[in-house]
């Protein structure tokens, strides 16, 4: 996006903007937003944070600092925004949806449609303090374990198992309708919700995985060294000029350690945009763009196979790499 766009908005007395300031570094972080007060919602126009201050609870922390003035201050309950496959993600985890209780006539005509993006939004609760939410939400967690423990105390006891069934099962794990007795247990939906967490469970296990082999593969092949490591501004004082959101191999790494990516699709849009950053800013004719190319194909390889069934992947660009390898005799 231009920055003298971005500067044109930002500065605009239409907009509003609320910023991190963190001492001796100067502004690390922020969100412009526009309020339509009449119409009773707010739109997030941008929502950024500075390459090496992300994944480090900032962009949550200042969501959940709008929201609460939002609600608190303004009397706002509904948030607006538009977001490209590299945000999805984070305003997912904002609580923000794509399913809307806000009827279409109070947004639409009001608001830019972008090509290419989502529309999302996010309904604030009137009585919730969101910059607490992460103590509320354990307090919640911790009092439903506790009257787990109270209401039913064989909760997580593990007991012989029926082998005859379980062969008739072909040696798969039995459903409990297929156990004769639990159809008169006063507990049976509480427990099929067991069930069925205990599976959701297994295939986060499974995906988090599958995250784990991808990122060791990408970064032992001999292509990934440019990708280790965030680019070099002072080598290269003009990146950050062409390239709107730098991300590299370190920074997802990073991201995967805290528990960023709940699904496939938001691993692989960090991927795509760290080969879109490498196709943008270097010529096909350059070491890096072929090194990004080669590394892209691998990557493609790797998704496809972990991830069959997802329709976002990291594509190859139509532009093939000019660069001649050298060959030592």
């Amino acid at each position: 996006m231009p920055r003298e766009y971005v500067v044109r908005i930002v500065f605009d007395k239409s907009h509003k903007n609320l910023i991190i300031y963190k001492k001796d570094k100067g502004v690390i972080a922020g969100i412009c937003y526009r309020l339509f007060q009449e119409q009773g919602f707010a739109e997030i126009v941008f929502c950024a944070v500075t390459a090496d201050e992300q994944v480090k609870g900032y962009g949550t922390h200042m969501m959940n600092h709008l929201k609460d003035y939002m609600v608190g201050k303004l009397g706002i309950f509904h948030l607006l925004t538009y977001a490209d496959e590299f945000a999805i993600g984070y305003f997912i985890k904002q609580d923000f949806i794509t399913e809307f209780a806000l009827p279409s006539s109070r947004y639409k005509g009001y608001i830019k449609d972008y090509q290419g993006a989502t529309l999302m939004y996010c309904q604030l609760h009137p009585k919730l303090i969101y910059i607490k939410s992460k103590q509320i939400y354990f307090n919640m967690k911790k009092f439903y374990s506790f009257a787990l423990k109270e209401f039913f105390p064989n909760f997580g006891l593990q007991f012989e198992g029926l082998k005859q069934f379980f062969e008739k099962n072909g040696g798969q794990p039995l459903c409990l309708e297929q156990i004769k007795g639990t159809e008169s247990l006063s507990n049976i939906e509480e427990l099929k919700k067991i069930e069925e967490e205990q599976t959701r469970n297994q295939q986060t296990e499974t995906l988090q995985k599958n995250f784990r082999l991808i990122l060791q593969k990408l970064k032992e092949d001999k292509n990934s060294w440019p990708f280790r490591e965030s680019v070099d501004v002072d080598s290269v004082p003009d990146y950050h000029n062409i390239i709107n959101f730098p991300i590299d191999l370190g920074i997802i790494s990073q991201k995967f350690k805290n528990g960023f990516y709940t699904c496939e699709r938001m691993l692989i849009a960090d991927l795509k945009r760290m080969f879109f950053n490498c196709y943008k800013f270097n010529a096909p004719d350059s070491p890096y763009y072929y090194h990004g190319y080669k590394l892209n194909e691998i990557c493609l390889k790797l998704c496809k196979q972990y991830f069959p069934h997802s329709r976002l992947q990291p594509t190859l660009p139509e532009n093939k790499p000019k660069f001649v390898v050298s060959v030592k005799k």
